[in-house]
Formats: structure tokens, sequence, C-alpha cells
């Protein structure tokens, strides 16, 4: 049987343990808060990439009819929906990256085009959006 000396002993080194893992956990809790908040700050650079990117195309290709960006609303997944959503990245605004994307691939290609190609092409991937195609 334990003595009330050594009874405390063993409670003073259960306490440094617990606090030593309760330090261990809130490192590893600070890292992870980290590596997402690097992680949603690269997510909005791309976001900001792809709106300059879109403000440079000639305006022939960022005209979209009412009657297309809702078609193309419609056609986005519940997935693609909630990611844009989660990235405060307006619905509207990427059906009509999309759109754009159509008819850049109708028309075909120049500096300008090839830049907002590429950089919608990051964001997907940042926000794991798998190409939207036609």
């Amino acid at each position: 049987m334990l003595s009330g000396k050594q009874t405390l002993q063993v409670s003073h080194q259960s306490k440094i343990l617990g606090n030593q893992k309760l330090s261990s956990d809130n490192q590893r809790l600070s890292s992870a808060n980290k590596v997402v908040n690097i992680e949603a700050k690269t997510k909005s650079k791309e976001y900001q990439k792809t709106k300059e990117a879109y403000q440079k195309l000639n305006p022939s290709l960022k005209e979209h009819r009412p009657e297309e960006v809702q078609q193309k609303l419609k056609a986005l997944s519940p997935v693609v929906r909630a990611k844009l959503k989660k990235n405060n990245i307006a619905l509207g605004e990427y059906a009509s990256f999309l759109l754009s994307r159509e008819k850049i691939a109708k028309v075909g290609k120049s500096p300008e085009t090839e830049e907002f190609l590429k950089s919608l092409k990051t964001m997907e991937r940042s926000l794991g959006i798998e190409e939207q195609t036609q």
C-alpha cells in the first residue's frame, strides 16, 4: 500500500504526464490549423488570379445570357456547389467562368485566354473540383 507522500508523488506525476500530453495535442492542433490556414490562403489566391484573368478577357467572351448562366448553374453538382460556397465563390460567377471557357474553345486561344484557362484550371484543382466541361 502507498503512503500519503507516495500517493501525492504518483498523483503529481500523473498530472505532469497529463499536461505533457495536452501540450503535445495542442501543438498538433496548432500545426493542423496552420496547414488549413495556408490551404485557405492558397485557394483564395487562386480565385483572385482567376478573377483578374477573367477581367482581362475580351468582353465578347464574358457576355452570357441569363438563361445560359441558369442552365450552367443547374448543371453544377451538389458537391461542386458546396465547395464553391465553402470558399466564398459566387455560383453565378463560377458559371460565367465555365461559359467563357466554352466560348474560348470555340473561338481559339490568345495570351489572355491562355492565362484565364490556366488560372481556372489551377483554381479548380485547389478547390478539389474536377474540370467542368460542356
